[in-house]
């Protein structure tokens, strides 16, 4: 008898549909090896990977069980290896021709790996056994059962098949609570690609272990179909016990993570708000206060947002609030991530981030009143522009200004493709967003909602607005000519100039590693953050955030030598842009503060002060530290500067004024901490009457806002009224007249609701 593995090739030889779908994994590997991001061999490598193999390795399961080759004497035989009544011959063809068709991807990969840098082999290798090899096993089952079942029809069958399970998970998608999916066919989808972060956890170990187990079910039940009536009692128990198994994990799915309902996720959250129009599901530990105001907000969004788009809308919105990135992780897939889940009109939101993005989540629901009611918009560019447009507030500037700077750094992407996608997943997603609100809110200011509408419908631009799409945005270009914007300001474009996914290096096992840094580095384990920061800069040299937290974790860590060393490399890189400039020199100064090298230390404040008023927390930072020292307050500044924990600074801060009741600097810093923890009677009682010294337009400008939203929050709607006219007359930027218009609009619709 022929070795199996000869009889194998033979058969690949002979077969011409065995031969191009046991080929086909190893062509596409080697394609995949020239594509950013998938060359890494990581995820997206192994997952796409993975939907290939399943695919060829039910085509390859079912052309073995039909092939026909040619006998020696000329004439056509079906299936010439005899399948004995084990069915382990055909198994054991099979499963050989799936193995050449995984080892051989595998050894290209390796190769290419071994002339290129890499990112973990260990971390890659784990997730080509997850989802690749499991895929293989998975669709050689589900191939050689149809095969059992169809006969002739199997071609028809699988296709079905593999048409139903999609729609089955696309529905899954779309109707669960989560947005990853986790799927027995397809392998696994980790919900929305800006999380980085995608660990191999002991959840996908688990359900690819079970995928495993439906392999299995699936071979015992086409043993049984081919001997049905004449059956074993031993198969029958193995059949049960299989059933039982794949129960008894279904049953558990909830608890183990790969799946999470409605009643679950309202369960593990625990406490609940509601109104007319917003309904609030938030983690039980939140305080209800505070989230009472959140509700407050999001009915202010609500009505704002509709008044914007031109609606007269009656939705009911749900927003789900999670304590943390980690909470949310678990529960719906995405951490850092905050969306809005349209099909339900329901929002899924971090706690610590409700300020910056629920009215831009909010647009969103809202905007699927003239959207398609599953995806909304085809064009990606529109749909988060029309939420950057709708919330207008991106921190120093404007849209319009924002994409006014890129512009005359030579940054400025194309409008047209950002809208349309392709550009949008090229660029940083920063830049993306703000430069597709500025189009959009152009588009909206020019032309008015009503045609934006159409166009956001996926209607024909041109049709719609009757210009060519390039003299539309030619036309916005010219717009953005017209902004001034001073030389100093165009250097804080910088910020959004950073590399996409797509350009980053190994992004996701530098996210796992940055993950385990930033859980030191919150507990206050610098030493340990220090070192795995240092890990990252291993694979990413030139990621200046790393570089930067890297630096704070020595500074903290009492290693201040190597904290200032690392600190002076960074500053004399020229390509480091303005903004992290200016903060490294906060960090210079508050490192040889702690050196006691007061004199330095102070010259570094000083530039900070001259050179980076456009950056007002540095800015003020600056500031702040230069009045302690001024006051020889030396060693409670070492202690502030020297910690990230906020209550410490609190207590350094009380101490001190209690010795110093009219440091104004020191009450200043410590408001700041108080409005953090939303402790706003604290804050009115500090910074109430502000010191004549107090000169500074910045400074007079943040403590008349601060003043405002504290007001606001203590119903005390008059004062908060009068602060904001204060802050009007500090006002520099065009941005601080855009949140004080956005705060009045706020505070007259609270002042309209109490009456």
């Amino acid at each position: 008898m022929r070795p199996i593995l000869l009889n194998s090739l033979v058969l690949l030889r002979k077969s011409k549909v065995l031969l191009v779908l046991s080929a086909l994994p190893a062509v596409v590997a080697a394609g995949l090896m020239f594509i950013p991001l998938f060359r890494d061999f990581d995820y997206e490598f192994n997952e796409t990977f993975g939907v290939i193999v399943f695919l060829t390795a039910m085509g390859i399961s079912i052309a073995v069980e039909r092939v026909q080759i040619s006998g020696i004497t000329g004439r056509t035989e079906e299936i010439v290896i005899e399948i004995r009544k084990s069915n382990l011959y055909i198994f054991k063809y099979t499963l050989c021709i799936i193995c050449l068709s995984l080892i051989t991807p595998l050894i290209i990969v390796l190769f290419f790996l071994f002339f290129c840098e890499t990112c973990s082999l260990t971390r890659g290798l784990q997730l080509f056994l997850l989802l690749p090899v499991s895929a293989s096993l998975v669709g050689w089952s589900v191939g050689h059962l149809l095969a059992v079942l169809f006969g002739k029809g199997v071609w028809i069958a699988a296709v079905s098949v593999i048409i139903l399970s999609a729609i089955l998970n696309i529905f899954w998608l779309q109707w669960h609570v989560p947005i990853y999916v986790y799927s027995v066919f397809w392998g696994y989808f980790p919900g929305p690609l800006y999380d980085e972060w995608i660990p191999v956890t002991f959840t996908l170990w688990i359900h690819r272990l079970w995928s495993l187990c439906f392999a299995v079910l699936f071979i015992v039940s086409s043993l049984i179909w081919k001997q049905w009536p004449a059956l074993s009692r031993n198969r029958l128990i193995a059949l049960a016990a299989i059933l039982l198994l794949l129960f008894s994990i279904y049953g558990m799915r909830f608890k183990i993570g790969f799946d999470a309902g409605y009643d679950e996720l309202k369960s593990e959250l625990g406490a609940e708000l509601k109104s007319d129009q917003i309904s609030i599901f938030f983690d039980k530990t939140i305080d209800t206060q505070e989230m009472k105001w959140v509700q407050v907000l999001a009915e202010f969004y609500y009505q704002q947002v509709s008044h914007f788009l031109g609606l007269k809308t009656n939705r009911m919105v749900t927003i789900y609030v999670y304590i943390d990135e980690y909470q949310k992780k678990k529960l719906m897939g995405a951490g850092v991530t905050n969306f809005a889940k349209i099909i339900n009109d329901e929002i899924h939101i971090n706690y610590e981030d409700i300020d910056g993005v629920l009215k831009h989540e909010m647009t969103h629901v809202l905007a699927n009143d003239f959207g398609h009611d599953v995806y909304s918009t085809t064009r990606i560019g529109f749909l988060e522009g029309l939420a950057v447009a709708a919330e207008w507030n991106e921190n120093y500037f404007t849209p319009h200004e924002w994409a006014a700077a890129l512009k005359q750094q030579n940054k400025l992407p194309d409008v047209l493709s950002l809208i349309g996608g392709s550009g949008f997943l090229k660029n940083a997603s920063g830049m993306s967003y703000i430069v597709s609100g500025s189009f959009t809110r152009f588009l909206i200011d020019s032309f008015g909602v009503t045609k934006f509408k159409k166009a956001y419908y996926d209607e024909d631009v041109e049709i719609v607005y009757g210009i060519p799409k390039t003299e539309l945005a030619g036309r916005w270009m010219r717009f953005l000519d017209g902004m001034a914007i001073r030389d100093d300001d165009i250097q804080l474009a910088g910020l959004l100039i950073r590399p996409s996914l797509f350009q980053k290096k190994c992004p996701h096992y530098v996210a796992d590693i940055l993950e385990a840094a930033g859980a030191a580095y919150s507990n206050e384990h610098f030493s340990d953050a220090a070192v795995l920061y240092q890990k990252a800069l291993d694979t990413d040299k030139e990621n200046y955030r790393i570089q930067i937290a890297h630096i704070r974790s020595d500074f903290y860590a009492g290693q201040l030598h190597s904290a200032l060393h690392s600190l002076d490399s960074l500053l004399a890189d020229e390509s480091i842009n303005y903004p992290v400039k200016a903060m490294l020199r906060l960090l210079e100064g508050d490192i040889l503060l702690s050196m006691d090298n007061l004199d330095s230390a102070m010259i570094a404040y000083q530039q900070v002060k001259k050179n980076y008023k456009n950056i007002p927390y540095v800015y003020m930072s600056a500031i702040l530290r230069m009045d302690f020292v001024s006051h020889g307050l030396n060693d409670p500044l070492k202690e502030l500067a020297g910690t990230l924990n906020p209550n410490k600074q609190e207590m350094v801060l009380r101490t001190m004024l209690e010795k110093k009741p009219n440091f104004w600097a020191g009450q200043f810093w410590l408001a700041r901490l108080c409005f953090q923890r939303s402790a706003f009677a604290d804050v009115v009682t500090l910074i109430e009457n502000p010191s004549t010294t107090v000169t500074d337009t910045a400074v007079a400008f943040a403590r008349s806002v601060m003043m405002a939203d504290s007001y606001v929050r203590l119903a005390k709607y008059e004062q908060a009224q009068m602060n904001l006219e204060e802050a009007n007359k500090w006002s520099v930027r065009s941005m601080d007249l855009e949140l004080i218009a956005q705060k009045t609009a706020l505070l007259n619709w609270l002042v309209q609701r109490s009456n």
